[in-house]
């Protein structure tokens, strides 16, 4: 009996497979999360998601790095200098440039040569960064540390 006595419990229903089946075949279908062939272990929820591969777009970068590069491109293309820097891939030079601005890349020796300008040199890949006011330009020079040295 329930808790009133005038009504007799309710045996609960017993489960309908064939519908439950079908209601995770649709769910499944709706989150294309299909079965695993046989033999093979399902993966997990977290292992499902699409990774972001490429989050650049969600870092800040100092508008003097892109100024910098922009110049350094500029240069190249008028067949004036080549801004390669070793180790560095061509769309993210933007991001080694805001680094060195920052600080953020170790061993950089900053000097001051005058006119406004600062030069940044990274002696690990042999580069140079040059601020002079809101633009600059970033480059492996040929002569290496003496070009820094001689500025």
């Amino acid at each position: 009996m329930s808790a009133d006595k005038n009504r007799p419990v309710e045996e609960p229903a017993a489960p309908d497979r064939r519908a439950e089946a079908a209601e995770a075949a649709e769910a499944a279908v709706e989150t294309r999360q299909d079965e695993p062939a046989e033999g093979t272990a399902r993966r997990s929820l977290r292992e499902e998601r699409p990774l972001e591969t490429d989050v650049r777009d969600k870092v800040a970068v100092e508008p003097a790095a892109k100024e910098i590069v922009r110049h350094a491109d500029q240069r190249a293309l008028k067949g004036d200098g080549d801004h390669y820097v070793r180790g560095v891939r061509e769309g993210d030079l933007v991001y080694y440039v805001d680094g060195v601005l920052d600080r953020q890349v170790p061993n950089v020796e900053t000097k001051y040569p005058g006119g406004g300008r600062a030069a940044h040199w990274d002696p690990d890949k042999d580069a140079l960064v040059i601020e002079d006011g809101d633009r600059g330009t970033v480059f492996t020079p040929k002569n290496g540390r003496d070009y820094f040295d001689d500025l």
